[in-house]
């Protein structure tokens, strides 16, 4: 047993020598801190294959030879996780100053410097969305001296690019296209174009407009003849809604069409439908009247007794719709044996309001028009005159006349038709073309107060096209 203890205070002894023998060989010292600003803002937008610039500045707490650190400049999709396989190195140098071939998307930017002396590295991260060069401006379907079409693009920098359905498919539109609809969806999670022509239809994807589908494929069982009048959301982008050759599609399946609206009706292109649903108003060009929609059957309107008019019974003919203030619609209407005008206003409750119009000048005679969602009016043209119509006042005048023999060919307001859809100029914008001894132009007019055009003249002019047969403002994506 005393041997047995002798070996224990031995064994502890030479414990605490050896640890008494190691005390003080460690020695604690602070590393480098590294941390970095920059001027630019944490978010950053910038055009697919344009050059990112970018220098931040470098902050040490113990400054190191430059030698000691790398860098490294990454871009990982703004959904993924840092470090995901989703990540592209940019560059591996100090300040960055490259072009951007990221596909049109969001991204999260990572820039890594890290001490190879110590395998520390430092972080700073950017949020960057890459836009492409068709992201946004207004689209123009043109017509050639051979009367194909395509499409132009005309940024907001007054460059143009040209051709750009032919270019990115080897083909030319669909025969006889005549519109282009640029659709938000739900939360603005995504941006559908769609093409319509006389018999058929395209949707494009939004970055490239390279061809995805034809209109046959968003039917479940394709109608005879496919002519289509219009593509559609709600306002909210949760529901579809089509017309074609009077017949019309609300609700899909698995992203396509059922069966169209049953009933002894022809279905106008001018579709209301401010809510969340499938539901809307519709008019029924074959009765006159219009239609309560709602999941793909229509019911009659109740008629109360302050009822601006009876939605069931109007009796004229549509000649044009569109945008209204505060959410509401109207319609503009003519007598079916003359030349007497109306504006029917709706709201999501039905008749809102009933207006004569029959005092606007040459109204008769206008092709185009372009109602405003900021104001009660309505712009219309007629040769090359622009005239603006004061709703409630029943009283029109011109407002802009282009040069003789510049015969206005196209005209839209920029206008947002969606929830998720904003703009700085909503409403305050209207682009114009015109044609003219084999030439075409495209005008841009800033609208004033009043419902005029600031200083009485075009903001921008966008010259060298061919024929301006539509336009439509795409935002950027």
């Amino acid at each position: 047993m005393k041997k047995y203890m002798l070996s224990l205070i031995l064994l502890a002894g030479l414990a605490l020598t050896g640890c008494y023998k190691d005390k003080g060989n460690y020695d604690l010292h602070e590393i480098n801190k590294i941390s970095m600003k920059s001027d630019a803002k944490d978010t950053i937008n910038v055009l697919q294959f344009d050059t990112a610039k970018m220098s931040p500045l470098i902050i040490q707490t113990q400054p190191i030879p430059e030698s000691r650190l790398i860098y490294k400049w990454s871009a990982y999709l703004y959904t993924a996780p840092l470090g995901g396989s989703s990540a592209q190195t940019l560059s591996t140098q100090k300040n960055l100053n490259v072009a951007i071939g990221l596909k049109p998307d969001k991204y999260t930017l990572l820039y890594t410097v890290t001490d190879t002396e110590t395998g520390v590295s430092y972080f700073k991260k950017f949020f960057m969305e890459v836009s492409s060069k068709l992201s946004e401006g207004w689209l123009v379907i043109n017509e050639k001296a051979d009367k194909s079409r395509d499409i132009d693009l005309l940024n907001a920098n007054g460059t143009i690019v040209r051709d750009i359905y032919r270019t990115a498919n080897a083909e030319h539109l669909p025969e006889g296209a005549f519109s282009i609809k640029v659709l938000a969806t739900f939360f603005n999670s995504s941006q559908n174009i769609i093409i319509l022509s006389e018999k058929d239809a395209v949707r494009v994807n939004y970055a490239s407009f390279l061809k995805i589908q034809n209109a046959k494929d968003w039917f479940v069982s394709k109608p005879e003849p496919i002519r289509p009048e219009n593509y559609l959301y709600n306002t909210f982008g949760s529901a579809t809604f089509m017309v074609t050759n009077g017949s019309f599609y609300g609700g899909q399946v698995d992203l396509r069409f059922g069966a169209p609206l049953g009933g002894d009706h022809k279905i106008s292109r001018f579709v209301y439908s401010p809510g969340s649903n499938d539901t809307g108003i519709l008019y029924d060009t074959k009765n006159q009247k219009f239609l309560n929609y709602s999941n793909n059957a229509v019911f009659t309107f109740s008629v109360p007794s302050n009822a601006a008019f009876n939605m069931n019974q109007i009796g004229k003919v549509l000649v044009a719709a569109g945008k209204a203030p505060a959410e509401n619609y109207n319609y503009l209407m003519k007598d079916n044996d003359g030349d007497a005008y109306y504006i029917y206003r709706l709201n999501p409750g039905g008749a809102a309001a009933l207006h004569n119009v029959s005092a606007a000048p040459s109204l008769k005679n206008a092709k185009l028009f372009a109602f405003s969602g900021m104001y009660m009016h309505l712009y219309y043209a007629v040769d090359n005159h622009i005239y603006l119509l004061d709703i409630e006042k029943n009283s029109a005048k011109i407002i802009y006349t282009f040069l003789a023999g510049e015969e206005i060919t196209a005209m839209c307001l920029k206008q947002s038709h969606s929830t998720w859809v904003g703009y700085p100029d909503n409403n305050r914008t209207l682009a114009v073309g015109t044609y003219n001894n084999n030439t075409g132009k495209v005008y841009t007019f800033s609208i004033d107060g009043l419902g005029g055009f600031t200083d009485q003249t075009f903001t921008k002019e966008y010259k060298d096209l061919n024929k301006p047969v539509f336009l439509e403002f795409k935002n950027r994506k």
